[in-house]
């Protein structure tokens, strides 16, 4: 009943709005575990703590470099075809990488594929 009363309130919203709302909480609390924990994980594996931080600032780096090239990408491919791709390759990639990486390089991987989420999340807003 409840979940019927929900879908309600949100049927006069758009559609892409609509979707947006429902799926924001898969990956919303997901995302954010993965960003607290990651770090830990790292480090029971074997990263030490300088590896760990030259991973987080080599995402932060490349975070900027990806949200400076967001634009024109957006540009080229459009905004639908940039979110699909960079939202693919951003999240459901690296964390396969995550998932079974057990060295500095692999987690490396993981940081660039993971920072190029900017230029998809530039291209949504």
């Amino acid at each position: 009943m409840a979940r019927g009363l929900q879908l309600q309130a949100l049927a006069g919203l758009p559609r892409n709005a609509r979707n947006a709302i429902l799926m924001e909480p898969l990956w919303g609390v997901f995302g954010v575990v993965v960003l607290y924990y990651a770090p830990l994980y790292m480090s029971s594996v074997g990263l030490s703590s300088p590896q760990i931080g030259l991973l987080g600032s080599m995402t932060l780096a490349l975070s900027f470099l990806f949200q400076a090239v967001a634009a024109p990408i957006t540009n080229r491919v459009g905004r639908k075809r940039t979110t699909l791709i960079g939202d693919l390759i951003s999240w459901t990639v690296p964390m396969f990488v995550w998932a079974f990486a057990h060295s500095f390089a692999a987690f490396a991987l993981a940081a660039v594929l993971a920072a190029s989420g900017r230029a998809s999340s530039a291209s949504s807003t």
